[in-house]
């Protein structure tokens, strides 16, 4: 067996809300800042800029939630987000957390990566459906044909246990 590598799955399971789906962060900033409504970024610190420059050329607020570290403020600094737009915190955020999020900033749209259940993606397609939020998801990019790719630890576990017996 050649190189097993661990890969959550995502697959958004969107039912009742809506969901439109982008390759890349320039794609997703076209779609969320044409949907006029206040965008709030759960993708993290370091795509910033296509949202940025959208928000600025649209006039569209966009409220960036960042891990509260240094770097990540740096960046939102750096990319021009008002202090006042900043969500600095860990997640995965509950649903209670992202409506209180939408409310506080008017968000129309979410943005997110489809990053399973470890990046809170039920949980913002919840708090999305009872606020009538668009979402936009950027799809994971392509694994490369590596080795077998396992979604569950132990199945990888088992894999490399499988493996070091064979040596």
């Amino acid at each position: 067996m050649e190189n097993p590598a661990f890969a959550e799955s995502g697959g958004i399971k969107a039912s009742g809300t809506p969901v439109r789906f982008a390759a890349d962060h320039a794609g997703a900033a076209e779609m969320a800042f044409a949907i006029g409504r206040p965008v709030l970024l759960t993708t993290g610190s370091r795509n910033l800029a296509p949202y940025a420059e959208a928000a600025r050329r649209t006039g569209i607020p966009c409220v960036a939630r960042v891990l509260d570290s240094r770097e990540s403020l740096d960046a939102c600094r750096a990319a021009g987000i008002p202090e006042e737009l900043i969500i600095a915190g860990r997640g995965p955020f509950s649903v209670e957390e992202n409506l209180a999020a939408i409310h506080r900033f008017g968000i129309g749209v979410i943005v997110t990566k489809d990053s399973g259940r470890s990046g809170g993606v039920e949980a913002k397609l919840a708090a999305a459906r009872q606020t009538d939020c668009r979402v936009i998801v950027i799809r994971r990019p392509e694994t490369p044909a590596c080795g077998p790719i396992f979604d569950h630890p132990a199945a990888l576990i088992a894999a490399l246990r499988e493996i070091k017996g064979s040596l």
